[in-house]
């Protein structure tokens, strides 16, 4: 089974952490080889028949797509090509341009077959191991999917309440980011609820935390790396201030470096 990760990026200084993330999940919960799941980043100036081609030469049998304001016209063109040439393959897109609005999204892009609503993680593996087994992919939750002339939406899938179960990209993964900016998530979900943000207002639960533990050995990680940037990804990092403050001074005591931390507060 060959997976092919790909997204196209607004800023390509930046590490592409949600395919990293699915990546990671691939490997950990379903043991595929690393050399079975690709990642491939085009900047933002390459076309759609460009990003299809690359894509084409890994001949994937699913392809994940990481949709996002910048890319997804483009993508919906990759998708067509993609399935043109190679009809067999599945098509999964996820991201916040396509995850709240599934089912027109599917209708929009005949051409793809799946939509991961919402945290990719387990669902996408689940799609992965089912199309593998030529399972049908109705029992699993949290996608919208094609079912012959059909757009099909799963009960949504549960939200994961530990993320330190999620396998980290960053420890597990052999992943060259030097000279660029390294996402790493310490919490996810924000308790406020504005409305220029289009980010996890659905979810029950409203923040959940990684370890600090398993934060800092991602950020000391990185911190031997000859990377530009920490960029710390979480939607306000100062949420719990007494935590936020551990984490920067943890910075402050390995960054010999001195590479340049961003965070939103």
């Amino acid at each position: 089974m060959r997976v092919c990760l790909a997204t196209r990026h607004a800023d390509a200084d930046f590490a592409p952490l949600a395919l990293l993330y699915l990546k990671a999940a691939l490997i950990d919960q379903l043991q595929v080889r690393d050399d079975d799941v690709a990642i491939l980043e085009f900047p933002g100036s390459t076309s759609a028949c460009d990003i299809a081609e690359r894509i084409l030469l890994h001949d994937p049998d699913v392809v994940g797509l990481s949709c996002y304001v910048w890319n997804v016209n483009a993508f919906r063109t990759v998708c067509r090509l993609v399935k043109a040439r190679r009809p067999g393959t599945l098509i999964v897109l996820g991201g916040p341009e396509v995850g709240p609005v599934a089912d027109a999204a599917l209708a929009a892009n005949p051409a793809a077959d799946v939509i991961v609503r919402s945290e990719g993680e387990r669902p996408f593996a689940a799609v992965v191991s089912r199309w593998a087994e030529n399972r049908d992919l109705a029992g699993v939750a949290g996608i919208t999917y094609r079912d012959g002339a059909a757009i099909r939406e799963n009960a949504d899938a549960p939200i994961v309440t530990d993320l330190n179960e999620l396998a980290s990209p960053h420890l597990t993964l052999d992943t060259d980011l030097t000279g660029r900016s390294v996402c790493i998530e310490t919490q996810r979900g924000c308790v406020f609820r504005c409305n220029f943000c289009f980010y996890n207002k659905d979810l029950s639960i409203r923040n959940r935390r990684f370890d600090l533990d398993r934060v800092e050995a991602e950020i000391d990680h990185w911190l031997q790396q000859d990377i530009r940037e920490l960029y710390l990804m979480d939607p306000i990092f100062n949420l719990n201030a007494a935590r936020a403050r551990e984490i920067c001074r943890f910075i402050a005591a390995r960054n010999q470096r001195r590479v340049g931390v961003h965070a939103e507060v």
